[in-house]
């Protein structure tokens, strides 16, 4: 006789609640579900869930939740680029840019050989991250090199305050606009500066 799976029917329950919730916009309830599913990290690291929980906590700018719940999944191996610019960009509101650092060069999906060639600033330039075809990817990169760029100059012993920041991130904006970027992306990178200065 053939063994029965039992198919897991509360668990798709609960994912189909989160989507839903994410998709009326009820990101206060979205967060409430991090803990139940984390509990059952193994069955949801394959879904979207992780990322929606975080990208609502992001739109509630807990910006710090952001990170710590970020961090909870990214060390048990789960990464997507979503979440990784999530992380980033929260990094970028928080002025952390050392932290931000351990992310990119701890991440698997950022080491990869399509990706590591994008990390030396010397070689890399924002027109060579524009013919990236996968749209969160080249956010992504946008990002790592921004903060690689503003990591140099804090070293440089260049004082980096919030102001300085928001001028910095504007102008990678503008420059991307001129270049030709998809206008998603720009769009995209708008939203993540108005959501981090702009209260």
């Amino acid at each position: 006789m053939s063994k029965i799976i039992k198919f897991p029917t509360d668990k798709i329950v609960l994912e189909n609640e989160i989507y839903a919730l994410y998709e009326e916009k009820k990101y206060e309830e979205v967060i409430t579900y991090f803990d139940k599913v984390f509990i059952d990290f193994d069955f949801y690291k394959n879904t979207k869930v992780y990322d929606l929980i975080i990208s609502a906590f992001f739109n509630l700018r807990s910006f710090i939740e952001v990170i710590d719940k970020g961090l909870e999944v990214f060390n048990k191996g789960y990464e997507t680029y979503d979440l990784l610019s999530l992380l980033l960009v929260s990094y970028i509101e928080k002025l952390d840019l050392l932290f931000s650092s351990l992310v990119i060069e701890k991440s698997m999906l950022l080491s990869g050989e399509e990706n590591i060639e994008y990390f030396d600033l010397e070689k890399t330039n924002y027109t060579d991250i524009k013919n990236i075809k996968n749209p969160k990817r080249c956010i992504t990169l946008l990002l790592v090199v921004f903060l690689k760029a503003m990591l140099k100059e804090m070293l440089g012993n260049f004082k980096i305050d919030k102001e300085y920041m928001l001028y910095r991130f504007y102008d990678l904006i503008n420059l991307i606009n001129e270049l030709g970027y998809e206008e998603a992306i720009v769009s995209e990178m708008e939203k993540y500066a108005n959501h981090i200065f702009l209260k």
